[in-house]
């Protein structure tokens, strides 16, 4: 292939007068081409010109089939291939001008073109691309693909692979800002929001239970949240055990897990976890409630909201912290 610096040879003019002539002297005849012709104003193009002179001879039919065969045969699709690989910078833009000469409408003679393919005087990039067309026989695609004769015993080979289409520029993935991820199974919490409700009043969540594939996991609280079914602060007060949901919502995406992102379950469930234990809280807590709720929390099989209620009946508020954190507009358990 000649370097771009070199001069680029000027395109074969398009086959499609040529066959807009063929498709008039199908349907008219002779005839109806000479009629056509004389109604022309003037044959700039070439192929005009050409079916003109045929026009005029006595006998004009071979005259204008040999006019069609140079613009529309298989020796112009070669030469136009040619051309056309010859033109382009790389193969990759070969490849694309070869597929814009193949959809010109040339006559296309099959055993011509492998013994042009076997001639080497067809460029590989058409060969590939002629190869794959559907009408393509069998015997051909074989010439084209090699560049041997057909034989009983050698089988067709592989179709050469596509080139990889150039992808679009993307930034790099950052570690702050993970990509977005869909939903995962939301399994036993099923796939509404009245089951997925049954299923945490009924049942327990495990943080991850593969010996039990019926078991409500973490995973799929996320699910649930992700798809909508429910929100997490309608998630948080139903999960059981307590200590499960505070001890994996303070590590596992407080600390930890960095890799989730802003819009996952495991994050909303993180801030609906830390919402509930400030509303409890409610501008501040006795020392005693402090020391009493972490004991509690390690084995407690209820949900955090009823240990919370439960740690605050064991140790209510004296009357002035009440009213203190009443007139704050705290809110009290």
């Amino acid at each position: 292939m000649p370097s771009s610096t070199s001069a680029s040879t000027p395109p074969p003019p398009s086959a499609t007068p040529s066959c807009a002539w063929a498709t008039v002297r199908a349907h008219g005849g002779t005839a109806r081409v000479r009629e056509v012709a004389a109604a022309l104003p003037d044959h700039e193009d070439p192929t005009d010109a050409d079916i003109a002179l045929a026009c005029a001879e006595a006998d004009p039919e071979p005259f204008l089939e040999t006019a069609l065969e140079r613009r529309l045969g298989t020796g112009a699709l070669l030469r136009a291939l040619r051309v056309a690989h010859r033109n382009a910078p790389d193969p990759r833009r070969a490849r694309r001008a070869t597929g814009r000469v193949l959809k010109e409408p040339y006559r296309l003679d099959w055993a011509l073109i492998a013994a042009a393919r076997l001639g080497r005087r067809l460029p590989r990039t058409a060969a590939d691309v002629l190869a794959r067309r559907p009408d393509c026989p069998p015997e051909v695609a074989v010439v084209l693909r090699s560049g041997q004769p057909a034989r009983p015993w050698r089988g067709l080979p592989p179709p050469a692979p596509e080139p990889a289409a150039r992808q679009p520029w993307r930034p790099p993935p950052s570690t702050w800002v993970p990509e977005w991820r869909p939903p995962g199974d939301t399994g036993p919490l099923g796939e509404s929001a009245e089951s997925a409700r049954h299923a945490l009043r009924t049942m327990t969540v495990a943080f991850d239970a593969p010996e039990d594939p019926g078991a409500v996991t973490l995973a799929y609280l996320d699910a649930v949240i992700e798809r909508g079914q429910l929100s997490a602060f309608e998630v948080a007060p139903l999960v059981r055990p307590a200590g499960l949901l505070t001890s994996w919502v303070g590590q596992g995406s407080g600390c930890a897990d960095v890799s989730r992102a802003a819009w996952s379950g495991r994050a909303a469930l993180h801030v609906e976890t830390a919402a509930l234990q400030a509303r409890w809280a409610g501008g501040g807590v006795s020392a005693e409630r402090w020391a009493a709720f972490p004991p509690l929390l390690r084995h407690y099989p209820g949900s955090l909201p009823e240990l919370l209620a439960e740690v605050s009946a064991a140790h209510p508020d004296p009357p002035d912290a009440r009213n203190t954190r009443d007139a704050r507009g705290g809110l009290t358990a």
